[in-house]
């Protein structure tokens, strides 16, 4: 048994050590991981336990940097020697892990942490505590995929014997792709640690000369928390993703003058329903409004001189609530951002006396205005 331990941990050993650089393809997510796996366990000649398979699932979370937990449970079928009676063993365990700073699709990694094991035989039960270590390594399928092999060795708190465990696997990490890291190796990371002192080793540190006291990301470069393309030691407004645009302080970009666009959203006689082309037209609006997430829009209504003043004011209002309703649900501009008001037959601009200048008049028009910079600071 212990020959057979010390065969395992020279096995990963070598591995570890003989790992030579690799194209970084992929870059595994952070997320919530889980982790079925089968394997064999092997127990400690003071047990009287021959070694037995065992079935395993772990449920963890992988964090956006080295380390990760893990909760573990495993079923393991063995029986007594010399008497061959059954036994069963249900082990808990909670790991800590963390990946060595190696690159390409085969990744090393350590763990370590602390469970109990239940043996139950012929209605007879006994619990160990449990200490472990382990050595393990992921085979990248995808950056969210992975085989995993795991080599555990474990100490009961009371007694001395050690037991260990191999298990093949497979992880699945429930999250989104990150940006990929630059090639390293083990040797590398030891041999040249973290020159400009940002808690970034040189072989994986993309802005290997980032000034003194500038928080940095897990790449080394200087932190850009929005995304918005201004590190944060120079952002003024911490919150502002894209696709809004931002000036050089990191802040909204505001407009210096209302700018008025009229688009050419048409009704048909005596309605206030959308046309299917309506839609299309609001882009620019949807565009705009994105860009500069600090505007807002008023739709202003308009009608014919068709019909009494009273119905057309309230057909005018109708036609701008539509507008102004398709601009929120076809795109997602919030309706604290946008009003309307309308206008009725108050404000034509083509002769009511054609049929083409009456449809010219049975529209809708947008006015944009713009926040200005103090007033978003303030709020």
């Amino acid at each position: 048994m212990h020959t057979l331990r010390i065969a395992l941990a020279t096995a990963v050993t070598s591995l570890l050590a003989t790992i030579s650089p690799l194209s970084f393809a992929i870059d595994e997510v952070s997320g919530v991981t889980l982790n079925p796996g089968v394997g064999i366990s092997h127990y400690d000649d003071e047990r009287s336990l021959n070694n037995g398979p065992h079935g395993s699932l772990g449920i963890g979370y992988r964090f956006d940097n080295p380390w990760g937990v893990e909760f573990n449970y495993a079923r393991i079928n063995t029986d007594t020697d010399p008497a061959k009676i059954d036994v069963d063993v249900d082990q808990w365990r909670i790991d800590g892990l963390y990946q060595l700073p190696v690159s390409g699709d085969l990744r090393p990694f350590a763990s370590f942490g602390l469970g109990k094991a239940n043996f139950d035989s012929a209605g007879i039960s006994r619990s160990d505590k449990q200490l472990n270590l382990g050595l393990g390594m992921k085979y990248l399928l995808s950056a969210n995929s992975a085989l995993r092999a795991d080599m555990k060795v474990f100490r009961a708190f009371d007694d001395k014997e050690v037991d260990s465990s191999f298990t093949l696997g497979y992880q699945y990490t429930f999250g989104s792709a990150k940006r990929a890291a630059p090639v390293a190796t083990i040797a590398s990371v030891l041999m040249d640690p973290d020159s400009d002192n940002d808690g970034v080793f040189d072989a994986l540190d993309q802005c290997p000369a980032t000034p003194s006291g500038v928080v940095v990301d897990s790449t080394g470069c200087a932190a850009d928390s929005d995304r918005d393309g201004v590190i944060d030691a120079l952002d003024a407004c911490s919150d502002t993703p894209p696709p809004g645009l931002v000036d050089s302080s990191g802040c909204y970009r505001t407009l210096e003058k209302e700018v008025r666009v009229v688009i050419d959203v048409e009704f048909d006689y005596n309605s206030a329903n959308s046309r299917p082309e309506h839609k299309e037209q609001l882009q620019q609006v949807a565009d705009f409004m994105q860009q500069y997430p600090t505007t807002r829009v008023t739709f202003e209504g308009h009608t014919d001189s068709r019909g009494s003043d009273s119905y057309n004011l309230r057909l005018s209002e109708q036609r701008a609530a539509t507008i102004a309703k398709l601009l929120t649900e076809a795109f997602n501009i919030d309706s604290a951002r946008i009003s309307a008001i309308g206008f009725g037959e108050s404000k034509p601009i083509a002769d009511n006396d054609s049929d083409v200048g009456r449809q010219k008049n049975r529209r809708v028009v947008a006015e944009i205005k713009a926040m200005t910079q103090e007033v978003l600071r303030r709020n």
